[in-house]
This record gives C-alpha cells, sequence and structure tokens, in this order.
C-alpha cells in the first residue's frame, strides 16, 4: 500500500454541493461534446425480442432484454417518430424538459406500443441520444468515419510518438510494457498459461476505434450493429458504421491495451526521428491477446448520462455477441434501463469491469486528494454490485489517487497531468452521500472485498495512437497511457486469461451461462489480489491485480470461499437505480439520511398484463411519475408518498383514456 493510505473508516467526505454551478454550466452550457437529443425508451412485458418494428408513425428498435423473472421481465425499445430525428433543441431544454415531453406522449407512445406488441408498456423513461451532428466535436477523438480503414493495416511494428509523463511515477528501466510483468500485474506470464485467452470472447465499450491502427487485436468479431450510439439515435441502416471505421482515439487506446497484437516499438532518437534501431520492446502488447474481442461504439467520448446507447451496447455484446467479459473504460450517472442491462448480463453470465472513473485534486501527500468539481468515488456502472469497478496503482504501489508536491514541483510545466487521478472507493457514491442503511447486510453477506474495486496499473503504459486521417501514421504508440480507463482492460484481460484457463472444467461449464460464472470470475480476481491481507483499503480497495495468482484459483476454490469478512461467494442481490444514484444528487448531495431500501416506494413492475386500457394507463404513469422523482434525487417512501402518486396517476390515467 501507498505510504499514508488510510484505510476506509477515516475517508473525509467530500461535499459535491460546492460544486454544482460548474458542473451545471459544463454539463448544459459549452461542452460541444455534450449534445444531445432525447428519445423515449418503452418497456414492454412482452418476453419477445423483436429487433424493429413500427405502428401508428412510431418506429421502435430493441435496447435491452430485461432479466426473465416475474419482477423484471420485458423488453425496451428506444422509440421515436421521424420528425424526432431532426430536432436539436438548446441542450438546457433538452436535458430539463425532457419529462415532460415523455408525459405529453405517453398516451400516443402507449397505444403504439399497444399495437406494435399486443400488450401496454409498463414504463416510459426518457433517455438521452448523443447528437450525431455534433458527434465530431468530441475533443481529440475522432468521430466520423474514416473510409476503407480496414484495408490499410502495414505491418506491426510501432514507433514511439509521446514518452512517459514524468508527473507520474514510472519504472527504472525502459520497457514500455512494464505493467505485465511478474513483479506487476503478472499478465505476461498469465498469458503463456492460459494460451493469450484463446477461445474467449471479450466485448470493449468505447467510442470506436481504428482498424488501421497497426497493434490492434487480431481476433476481431465486429459488424455494423456494433454502432449502438447510431442505432439508438435512429440511424438508417445503411448509415450504421462498424466500430473499427470510426477512429476513436479513446477506443484505440483500451482496445490494444485489453488485446493489442505482437508488435515490436522502437524509440524516437534524440533528434526527435522514427528511424529502426534495436526495439525496445517485442512481443504480444495486450493483455488478452489470443481472446476473441467484441468491439461497440456508445458515445463519442468517455462519460455518458443517462444515455440508452450504454444499455444497449451491454445487451449486444452480453445477449446478441455472448461475451463472457465486459470491459468498459467509459461512465456516469444511471437509468433503470442500464440497471435492467447490468441485471441481465450478470445472469447470463457475462463479467463487466468498468473503470471507476477520473477526478481531479490539488491535494499532495500527505494531504487528501479533495476532489475539484469531479468526484473522486465510482461513477456507474463501475458503482453497480454486479459489476467490479478498476482504480489505478502506481508503478511504485501507491494510489493513482495521490502525488507528491516534489515531482509537481520538478515539472510544472506537466501540471495538467499530476492533478489528473483515478477515482476509488466501494460501489455506489456512499463515500460522497450518507451510507445506505441496506449495503451493510450486503457487505456482510457477500464479504466486504467485494464490494470494492481492483487496482491496476496506470498511469505510463502504451496507449495505441489513432490516425486523425486517412494519410496519417497507423504505427504510433504513447508510452504514457493513463486514467482508469488504462487500468480496465487490464483486470478484464485477466478475467479472460481466467477462463481460458479453466473453461475445461465440468463444473464451470455446466455453470457457463449463469451468475455463477460472473461471480467466479470476480472472486478470483478479488480473492488473489495483492495487499488486501487486512481487509480493503480506501483507495486500491480489494488491492493490486495478480493475473497468474488468480489462476491457481480454481473454479471449486472461488466457490468454496467462505470468509465472510473478506469474500464469501453467493449471488449478488440484484441491482437497482433510484433518487440516490441519479445525475441529480451526485451534484447535490441528499439532505438528511435516506430512508431504508425496503421502506422506498417501489416500481410496479411485472409481467401480469393490465386487463383495460384505464388501469394500463394508471399503472404506467405511477411508474413514470416515480422514475421522474427518482431523475430529480428525490426518494418518495412506501405509505402516504406512494399513495399520492397512484392517486396523481389516476387521474393522469383518467384524463388520458377519456380524451385520446
Amino acid at each position: 500500500m501507498a505510504p499514508g493510505n488510510s484505510m476506509i473508516g477515516r475517508r473525509k467526505k467530500w461535499r459535491p454541493a460546492k460544486s454544482v454551478a460548474v458542473c451545471l454550466a459544463l454539463f448544459l452550457g459549452g461542452c460541444s461534446s455534450l449534445e444531445f437529443d432525447d428519445r423515449l425508451l418503452v418497456k414492454v412485458p412482452d418476453r419477445r425480442v423483436i429487433r424493429e418494428t413500427h405502428a401508428d408513425g412510431w418506429n421502435f428498435r430493441h435496447v435491452v432484454e430485461a432479466p426473465q423473472d416475474k419482477v423484471n421481465a420485458g423488453n425496451w425499445y428506444v422509440a421515436y417518430r421521424d420528425s424526432d430525428l431532426v430536432r436539436h433543441d438548446p441542450q438546457w431544454k433538452v436535458f430539463l424538459g425532457r419529462w415532460g415531453r415523455a408525459r405529453r406522449l405517453a398516451p400516443y407512445l402507449a397505444d403504439a406500443s399497444r399495437d406494435a406488441f399486443g400488450v401496454f408498456p409498463t414504463l416510459i423513461e426518457p433517455n438521452l441520444v448523443f447528437a450525431n451532428a455534433a458527434a465530431g466535436k468530441a475533443g481529440p477523438q475522432q468521430n466520423h468515419p474514416l473510409p476503407q480503414s480496414r484495408a490499410r493495416r502495414q505491418g506491426s511494428d510501432l514507433f514511439v510518438n509521446a514518452n512517459r509523463t514524468l508527473a507520474w511515477p514510472s519504472p527504472a528501466d525502459s520497457d514500455p510494457a512494464w505493467h505485465l510483468r511478474m513483479e506487476y500485474s503478472q499478465l505476461a506470464e498469465a498469458r503463456r498459461e492460459a494460451h493469450g485467452g484463446a477461445g474467449i470472447r471479450v466485448g470493449i465499450l468505447d467510442n470506436g476505434f481504428s482498424e488501421r491502427q497497426a497493434g490492434m487485436p487480431e481476433h476481431l468479431d465486429e459488424d455494423v450493429y456494433g454502432d449502438a450510439m447510431g442505432w439508438t439515435q435512429g440511424t438508417p441502416h445503411e448509415g450504421l458504421v462498424a466500430p473499427g471505421d470510426w477512429g476513436g482515439s479513446h477506443g484505440t487506446g483500451t482496445i490494444g491495451i485489453l488485446a493489442g497484437r505482437r508488435v515490436r516499438i522502437f524509440a524516437k532518437s534524440a533528434s526527435g526521428s522514427t528511424t529502426k534501431g534495436r526495439p525496445i520492446f517485442e512481443g504480444e502488447l495486450g493483455s488478452a491477446p489470443r481472446a476473441t474481442v467484441v468491439p461497440v461504439r456508445i458515445a463519442p467520448w468517455v462519460f455518458s448520462v443517462e444515455t440508452a446507447s450504454l444499455a444497449c451496447g451491454i445487451d449486444y455484446a452480453s445477449r446478441v455477441k455472448h461475451c463472457d467479459v465486459l470491459s468498459m473504460s467509459h461512465g456516469g450517472s444511471p437509468s433503470q434501463v442500464w440497471v435492467d442491462a447490468v441485471n441481465a448480463a450478470y445472469e447470463r453470465g457475462t463479467a463487466v469491469f468498468a473503470a471507476e472513473g477520473d477526478f481531479f485534486s490539488l491535494g499532495f501527500d500527505p494531504l487528501p486528494p479533495t476532489p475539484i468539481v469531479v468526484p473522486s468515488s465510482p461513477v456507474y456502472p463501475a458503482a453497480f454490485r454486479r459489476v467490479v469497478g478498476v482504480t489505478g496503482v502506481r508503478s511504485d504501489g501507491g494510489s493513482y489517487a495521490r502525488n507528491s508536491l516534489g515531482r509537481l514541483f520538478s515539472h510544472p510545466s506537466e501540471f495538467l497531468t499530476w492533478v489528473g487521478r483515478g477515482s476509488y472507493g466501494p460501489d455506489g457514491w456512499r463515500q460522497l452521500l450518507h451510507s445506505e442503511a441496506e449495503a451493510d447486510p450486503a457487505e456482510r453477506r457477500l464479504g466486504k472485498l467485494r464490494a470494492y474495486p481492483i487496482a491496476a496499473y496506470s498511469p505510463n503504459i502504451p496507449w495505441l495512437v489513432a490516425p486523425d486521417s486517412p494519410q496519417a501514421p497507423a504505427n504510433l504508440v504513447d508510452l504514457n497511457g493513463s486514467g482508469t480507463s488504462a487500468a480496465t482492460p487490464q483486470a478484464a484481460g485477466a478475467a479472460a486469461l481466467w477462463l481460458a484457463r479453466h473453461r475445461s472444467d465440468p463444473a464451470l461449464q455446466r455453470d457457463w451461462h449463469t451468475w455463477k460464472k460472473s461471480e467466479a470470475v470476480y472472486f478470483a480476481l478479488l480473492g488473489s489480489a495483492g495487499g488486501h491481507e487486512t481487509g480493503p483499503d480506501e483507495y486500491l480497495g480489494a488491492g493490486t491485480l495478480k493475473a497468474t495468482e488468480a489462476l491457481k484459483l480454481s473454479y471449486a476454490d472461488v466457490k468454496n470461499m467462505r470468509d465472510k469478512r473478506l469474500l464469501n461467494f453467493q449471488k449478488s442481490g440484484r441491482d437497482y437505480f433510484d433518487g440516490s444514484r441519479s445525475f441529480w444528487t451526485l451534484l447535490n448531495g441528499q439532505a438528511g439520511l435516506p430512508p431504508r431500501f425496503n421502506q422506498r416506494a417501489a416500481l410496479k413492475q411485472g409481467d401480469t398484463i393490465a386487463p383495460d386500457r384505464e388501469k394500463a394507463f394508471a399503472r404506467l404513469y405511477y411508474n413514470m411519475l416515480l422514475l421522474e422523482a427518482w431523475h430529480n434525487g428525490r426518494l418518495p417512501r412506501k405509505g402516504l408518498e406512494a399513495n399520492l402518486l397512484t392517486a396523481q396517476a389516476d387521474k393522469l390515467a383518467e384524463k388520458a383514456s377519456a380524451t385520446h
């Protein structure tokens, strides 16, 4: 553990209310990459998956198959009219007015859903989609497709484009792939033992990547339906573009860390030229280089706020492409459809690893890294219980959340790199808010380590550079790859290696398509992580990734973990969305203790078909009113508050039935 790292009980709480004005200005104002349109998501209690259909002027595209149980059964569809495809309202109006629009259109959409699917919907939730017209404005990422990109890869020799940052520690030697070695993640040795992850399918959800890049994975399974952003936007079929043709710089970097092929890396000369000499590295670049990689484009950049495309990407990778593991160097604030996507993937046996997120801090050791604007606690989906978050650990074993003042004084020109840190903490924004009473029994049941992230190495690891034009070189690599984005593919790759090593186990084969496979992967990595002997660390969570140590744990070993203090193998409880997990709660915090989970008003879902139109509308409006309260950061209680919602929903249903 890093010197000065305190345990979880002494963490100083941060009150996000101080940053509301700044965050709102960034979100609703000048950030051109945050340009959205709104769509409506509708959940119908019909177990059939229909990819696309139309009724009464509405288009329906499948987004998520919910968990197939009596409480949550159904399918989510993004619903839009042709006129919606050309709407570009001001961003404040899109975000703040989405629930009013949903209520106005609910009767029409409910009737159209009944005509399309034969049943009235149970939920309508407005969701945001990134505006395609604005997608090219997302900073350094390339977000317009590069024509004929996949035919132009030349060789696998790479040349250094940028060297390591001096604002953070790095090993004394020049090995660019130091993070793979035995004294660090152990991934290089684990790859040899597990045949590089061959036979395992890993989905990576990001902003697309460059198929042209010389270091791209050898085993890719992609098609145009991997363009989840275009699918939820309503892009015509002929307009969908395979993820590898988008040239996303962030996705190019993360996919290289996950499964980059065998390469040679050549350093720059003293003059800055890239003439070949003796390579400074020769070998496989990725954590699981022989796994089959399924790329999905879910956004033009790395942050999502209630976006339909993230949920769609999880469903596509897990259900359609049958991925065993997902790697998501992406996060934000969730919605109900995210919850259904995560719960269903977990129960199919898809293990999900997601970045805790990054924040900025002026804090220096030994002071705590108090965040500026952006939270240091994990974002979603990393914060979900059925997902394992990934935080960062430096090459010297210290937390990526902390840095020394000496490094800043020695290298003041790297100030912006010095203030960038890796988020950390247990699942849920429980460290930002007041601790939720219902979280403690879950920790006692599963063990404390299960609620915490695993730490993988960042910064200063290889990051493949995406060419930003058809003429740009496609064989460059930066050695200063950073963020929890760089750490996450390492953990996902280690998960693929564990599955490849143990997939012949008959017991694991029987449980391959169940939650037990997801949980086994989590327990193998968390149980073998270095540095958790006395419990979770505030900054490094369950400890540092040790891939070879994980391979030593068989499926029987992880199933037999019965240490309730640290790890106790069981099924995780269903993840959920409510007002304590909303975007507004992230900004504003909560006044007072929130009600216990069993005291909160609950959605009226299930697979029961409403007997008539008015009763169907009453259930639908109740659910919409409750969801709206949650999205606004409120937590209505059972009893009086739920009864008031019911009465309001009955009035809306009566009016809609009489006038429509």
